[in-house]
């Protein structure tokens, strides 16, 4: 993981807790909110890991399994009337363990794609850049 890949609000491990990333120093210190310590830490990036996206995590996050149109690693989220976030790893020539994340119009029509995300935080940035603002929940 590098810091030009973390944004304030991303949500990473530090020691196997959940922690929110708070500031983004100078070098390699990463100032984090820790959940269950209910305090902020100063850590180095190196003491940070990604918290990988699975089927549990987008479900616990509003994703709906939409199997019944594109297979069963399709998972829809429906952001706003206008707006639906698609995020798959049901085709062939995506890369091993990455999730696409798509946004459609409420037409169906598709009107980008955002990239590949492996890890939530990687999920989180493709969200923000799609106008999708969540609180994610692990």
């Amino acid at each position: 993981m590098n810091d030009n890949e973390l944004m304030r609000g991303n949500l990473v491990y530090a020691d196997g807790e959940v922690c929110r990333i708070q500031s983004i120093g100078h070098g390699e210190w990463v100032g984090v909110w820790n959940f269950s310590k209910e305090d902020t830490e100063n850590l180095l990036l190196h003491e940070l890991s990604p918290i990988p996206i699975t089927e549990e995590l987008l479900k616990k996050n509003g994703f709906d399994n939409s199997d019944f149109i594109m297979g069963p690693g399709c998972f829809d989220l429906y952001a706003d009337d206008n707006l639906s976030l698609r995020v798959t790893n049901e085709i062939d020539e995506y890369p091993n363990g990455c999730f696409l994340a798509l946004v459609y119009g409420k037409d169906g029509n598709l009107i980008a794609e955002l990239g590949y995300a492996k890890h939530l935080h990687q999920l989180q940035n493709l969200c923000n850049i799609a106008g999708v603002d969540m609180e994610w929940k692990v």
